[in-house]
């Protein structure tokens, strides 16, 4: 099942949007690339705004399922001037 999932600004310094159309996300998990999960969101909505600025600049992955039990998985660049 395909869904339509918006993450942005990407990359970004602060703040990460997370938006599905027409689907409520049930969880998420924000890790790095090696696996190492830094935040955990529970939260039951169709827009999430995630504080990234305590994350260091690289690269990670939103994992996530939404309340019909589809996953998905974005991969987000964290940037420091």
């Amino acid at each position: 099942v395909a869904i339509d999932i918006a993450v942005y600004p990407n990359p970004t310094r602060e703040k990460l949007n997370v938006v599905i159309k027409d689907a409520a996300i049930k969880h998420l998990l924000i890790a790095t690339v090696n696996g190492s999960i830094v935040k955990e969101i529970k939260q039951t909505a169709e827009n999430i705004t995630i504080d990234v600025s305590d994350l260091s600049a690289g690269v990670y992955f939103i994992t996530g399922q939404t309340t019909d039990g589809v996953a998905f998985r974005k991969k987000v660049i964290i940037y420091w001037d």
